[in-house]
C-alpha cells in the first residue's frame, strides 16, 4: 500500500485534476485525513509487472489472472496498461504514479461477455458513527479512443454491515478519452456500526469492450464549511508587532453535526507540528495573548461531534491561518534640504514606503504629500516625516527646509577681437563660475571659453557664480568679431614702358605697410615697372589685413590704317588684346572706330586695348573737297583744292568733263590744285568730275562746277 503521504497528495489532487463526477453532497467543505486508501500497491523494478491477486477484505467473482492481458471475465492488478497486448488498449500508468521510482498498481478488470454485476467487494472498517464520509474512486475505460466499443458502466455502492445502500452513483457510459476521471459521493454512517462495503457494480457485459481499471478507492471524513474570524486583522494585512492580543472565533455551516465540539491548534513550524491550545469543548473561541505569536504562525480548529471528537478518523480540520506580523520599520534619516531663494522647481524627495508628514513631532494630523517649498522668504523651516511599511508606521525624523540668499551675478565686460585673430579666454569678477552659451537653461561649465574668431558678429555669452550652494543670475558678455579693413582703391592695373603709375592704398586708415624694398609706409607709391605690390593696412581697432594688387605690362596695339573723308575718320587697329577703344583727345573713348560729322582738320588718334593696354597715337586729316571754282582771279575760289591731302603720302586725282575726256591728273599731293585751265586755256562753264584715290584704297568722287562766265 503506498505511504499516508501520497494518499495525502491524492487527495489534494482529487479536485484540480481531472473532470469530477458526484451524487448529492452532504459535505460542508471541510475534510479530514483519509481513514482508508486503496491504491493497489506498487513495484519498484519495471513496468508491466503483475502483482498478486486481490486478497481479503477485498473480493471478486473474476478470475485473476497472473499474466497479461487478462480475458473476459478476468482481472489482474499491474502498474501498466498497454504493453503486448492483442487488443486496443490505452497505454497507461496508475492514476496516482509520480515517478519516484515505486510504479503504483491498479485494478484492471475484463468484463464478463456473459454476466454483468458485481465484480468487487471490499469491507472497509473504523469508520465513526453518525459520521459523513466522503467516498472517491478513480475509473479508466481502458479502449483506444475512437474504437467504438462496449463502453463501461459502473455504479460505486456504499453498504452497512447490514447491506443496508447508504449511498451510491453510477458512472453511467464513460468516453473513450483515454484518460482517468473521479467519481465521488457522500454519505453517513450507521448511528451503530462504522462498517461499510465498498461494491462496485459492472452495469454491461463484456465481449467486444467494456474494459476498464480502478484506482484510489478512498474514505475522507466530512464536515460543515469551515471560517475564521478574528478581532484584530491578523491573518490578512497582518498587524505591527505583537504587543495586542487578539481573538480567534471558528465558525462552521449548520446542519453537520448535533453537538459540534472544538479544539484550537498552532503550528510554528510551517505545520509538520500542530500544538493543541485548548481541549475538545462547544467554546468556539480563542483568546490569543499578546505575545504568544510570532510572524508565520499557523492556527487552526477541529471540529467533530462531541461524542466523535476524539477520534481522527471522526473529525475535520479548517484551513491553515498564518498570522501576519510586521515589525516597525526604522525611522527614516534625518535631513537637511537648502534652496536658494526665489528658485522654482524644488521639491523635497524622501525615500522610503509611504512617507508621511507631520509639522511637529508629536501629534498633529500627517499629509501625504511633501510641503509646497516657498522660496520667497529667507530662512529655516522643520517638519518632521515617518515611513508607513505593512501599515506599520515609524517613529519620526526631523526635516529641516533652509531658504539661502542668492549671490549677486559676476562684473563682466565686453569684448571684440579681429577676425581669425587668436583670442583669449573669458573672463569675469567672482567665485566659482559657472559660464553658458544661452540666458537660461543649459548645464554650465566651470572651464570659461575662448571665442571663436572665424565668423564676423556679436555673440553672447553667459556667467554666473555661486556660493557653494546657490547660483547667481547670469550676466551677458557680449564678444564682437570685427571685419577686417579693406580698401576699395585698390585693384589690378597695367603699365606701359618709360610710364609711372600711382598705386593709392586710399585714405581712413591708421598705418600702411608696403612690401616694397625698401618698405613704404605711405597710403600711395609710385610705380615704374610690373609686378604683384601688397600692402598690409591697419584700422582704428588694431585689426590689420594684407591686399595685394597685380601691375601688369600693358600691350600696345597696332593703328594699320585709318581711312579719312571729308567729314569722317574710320580706324583700324590689331594687336594687344581686342576689342579696342577710341579716341581723339585721349580722354574721352568709344568703341566704335568711326568718328562722323567732324570738321576738316588734323586729328590726333588714339587707340587702346579695353584691358591692360596701353594706347597706339597717330594723326590724320580730314579733307575738304570744295564742288565750285571760279577762275575769275578775284581771290575767291580761283583754284579748286582738297584741303589737308598733304597729310597723305600717296594719292591720286583725276578731273573728267562731261564726256569722260580727262582734263586734269597728278600724283602729287603738293600739286592737288586745279585752276580750271587744260592745255593752257580756260575750260567753259560746266560741271566736271573728280576722282580722288587714296591710299588703302580709299577712293571718293564728286562733281565740281566750273563757272567761267561773269
Amino acid at each position: 500500500m503506498k505511504s499516508l503521504i501520497n494518499g495525502v497528495k491524492f487527495f489534494l489532487l482529487l479536485f484540480v485534476l481531472f473532470l469530477s463526477k458526484f451524487s448529492a453532497q452532504l459535505c460542508g467543505g471541510s475534510f479530514g485525513a483519509p481513514i482508508f486508501m486503496e491504491t493497489f500497491g506498487s513495484v519498484t523494478n519495471s513496468w508491466q509487472v503483475i502483482s498478486p491477486a486481490l486478497v481479503s477484505p477485498a473480493s471478486t467473482n473474476y478470475i485473476y489472472k497472473s499474466s497479461y492481458p487478462p480475458n473476459d471475465g478476468e482481472y489482474t492488478i499491474a502498474n501498466f496498461t498497454g504493453i503486448n497486448i492483442g487488443w486496443a488498449w490505452v497505454n497507461s500508468a496508475d492514476h496516482t504514479d509520480d515517478g519516484s521510482g515505486k510504479y503504483g498498481n491498479m485494478l484492471i478488470v475484463n468484463a464478463d461477455e456473459n454476466t454483468a454485476g458485481e465484480f468487487y467487494r471490499r469491507k472497509v472498517s473504523g469508520l465513526c458513527p453518525n459520521q459523513v464520509y466522503r467516498f472517491s474512486a478513480w475509473i479508466l475505460n481502458l479502449i483506444t479512443p475512437g474504437a467504438n466499443q462496449i463502453k463501461p458502466d459502473v455504479t460505486f455502492r456504499i453498504e452497512n454491515s447490514s447491506g443496508v445502500i447508504l449511498g451510491q452513483i453510477s458512472s453511467g457510459d464513460l468516453p473513450e478519452t483515454g484518460k482517468w476521471t473521479n467519481f465521488y459521493l457522500d454519505f453517513k454512517s450507521s448511528i451503530t456500526s462504522g462498517d461499510v462495503e465498498v461494491v462496485l457494480i459492472n452495469n454491461k457485459k463484456g465481449g467486444l469492450g467494456n474494459d476498464l481499471a480502478i484506482d484510489d478507492i478512498s474514505f475522507s471524513p466530512c464536515g460543515p464549511a469551515t471560517t475564521v474570524s478574528t478581532s484584530l486583522d491578523v491573518f490578512t494585512t497582518g498587524v505591527c508587532d505583537n504587543s495586542l492580543g487578539f481573538q480567534l472565533t471558528a465558525n462552521i455551516s449548520a446542519g453537520t453535526y448535533s453537538v459540534p465540539n472544538f479544539i484550537w491548534q498552532k503550528s510554528t513550524d510551517g505545520g509538520n507540528t500542530w500544538i493543541d491550545l485548548s481541549s475538545a469543548s462547544t467554546n468556539n473561541v480563542l483568546n490569543v495573548a499578546a505575545g504568544s505569536y510570532q510572524n508565520n504562525d499557523l492556527y487552526r480548529f477541529i471540529v467533530g461531534e462531541s461524542t466523535n471528537i476524539s477520534s481522527p478518523n471522526c473529525r475535520v480540520y479548517s484551513s491553515n491561518y498564518k498570522a501576519v506580523v510586521h515589525g516597525y520599520p526604522s525611522a527614516p534619516a534625518t535631513n537637511v534640504f537648502n534652496f536658494c531663494q526665489n528658485s522654482t522647481g524644488n521639491s523635497v524627495l524622501i525615500s522610503g514606503a509611504k512617507i508621511l508628514w507631520y509639522t511637529s513631532s508629536t501629534g498633529g494630523i500627517p499629509d501625504a504629500l511633501p510641503p509646497n517649498i516657498d522660496t520667497s522668504v529667507l530662512g529655516s523651516k522643520d517638519y518632521w516625516i515617518t515611513e508607513t511599511v505593512n501599515g506599520c508606521e515609524s517613529s519620526r525624523s526631523k526635516i529641516t527646509i533652509n531658504i539661502l540668499p542668492n549671490p549677486n551675478a559676476p562684473l563682466v565686460s565686453d569684448y571684440q577681437f579681429c577676425q581669425n585673430s587668436t583670442a583669449t579666454a573669458l573672463s569675469a569678477a567672482g567665485t566659482n563660475l559657472l559660464w553658458y552659451t544661452t540666458a537660461t537653461g543649459g548645464t554650465g561649465s566651470s572651464v570659461a571659453p575662448t571665442p571663436s574668431t572665424s565668423q564676423v558678429g556679436i555673440f553672447s555669452y553667459w556667467v554666473s557664480q555661486n556660493n557653494g550652494t546657490c547660483e547667481s543670475g547670469r550676466s551677458e558678455i557680449k564678444v564682437k568679431i570685427l571685419s577686417p579693413p579693406h580698401s576699395d582703391s585698390l585693384h589690378d592695373t597695367s603699365i606701359c614702358d618709360g610710364e609711372t603709375i600711382v598705386l593709392d592704398a586710399g585714405s581712413g586708415f591708421n598705418n600702411y605697410e608696403w612690401d616694397t624694398v625698401p618698405k613704404q609706409y605711405s597710403q600711395k607709391i609710385d610705380v615704374t615697372s610690373p609686378g604683384i605690390y601688397s600692402v598690409k593696412i591697419t584700422d582704428s581697432n588694431g585689426c590689420s589685413a594684407t591686399q595685394s594688387v597685380e601691375v601688369v605690362a600693358g600691350v600696345t596695339p597696332t593703328i594699320t590704317n585709318i581711312k579719312s573723308g571729308e567729314n569722317f575718320l574710320e580706324i583700324y587697329a590689331e594687336g594687344g588684346n581686342p576689342p579696342y577703344l577710341y579716341s581723339l583727345d585721349n580722354v574721352n573713348w568709344q568703341t566704335s572706330n568711326v568718328f562722323p560729322n567732324l570738321k576738316a582738320a588734323i586729328y590726333e588718334i588714339f587707340v587702346k586695348s579695353q584691358t591692360n593696354s596701353c594706347t597706339a597715337i597717330a594723326n590724320s586729316a580730314v579733307l575738304f573737297i570744295p564742288n565750285v571754282i571760279t577762275p575769275n582771279q578775284d581771290g575767291y575760289n580761283d583754284v579748286w583744292k582738297v584741303d589737308n591731302i598733304e597729310y597723305f603720302s600717296k594719292a591720286k586725282l583725276s578731273i573728267y568733263d562731261r564726256f569722260g575726256k580727262k582734263v586734269f591728273h597728278t600724283e602729287d599731293v603738293s600739286k592737288f590744285n586745279w585752276d580750271g585751265f587744260y592745255l593752257g586755256r580756260t575750260l567753259p562753264t560746266d560741271t566736271y568730275w573728280y576722282v580722288l584715290e587714296i591710299e588703302n584704297n580709299y577712293t571718293r568722287t564728286g562733281w565740281i562746277l566750273l563757272k567761267t562766265r561773269k
